[in-house]
């Protein structure tokens, strides 16, 4: 159980980290928010500086490229395998 619990926030996170530079102008305040708290979230751990960040849709990733890329790789794992 926990195996999956853990497997589905890293799959969750990584696809929260995708969205949010795209739902960050959205009209509807729930997806807004929700994007904000992602963007949030990622300046706890990350130090979000732009020249080493991604952007998406012309906006920046809530996580620098090389925290992004461990969260690829752990959501990759956890796809793979963390399920099983």
């Amino acid at each position: 159980m926990t195996r999956v619990a853990l497997a589905s926030a890293a799959i969750l996170w990584f696809a929260a980290i995708l969205i949010a530079p795209f739902a960050i102008d959205s009209t509807h305040a729930a997806t807004a928010t929700g994007a904000a708290c992602v963007y949030a979230t990622g300046s706890f751990v990350c130090h979000q500086r732009p020249e080493r960040s991604f952007s998406l849709g012309g906006r920046q990733m809530p996580v620098c490229a090389r925290c992004a890329g461990l969260y690829a790789a752990a959501a990759a794992f956890a796809f793979g395998f963390g399920a099983a």
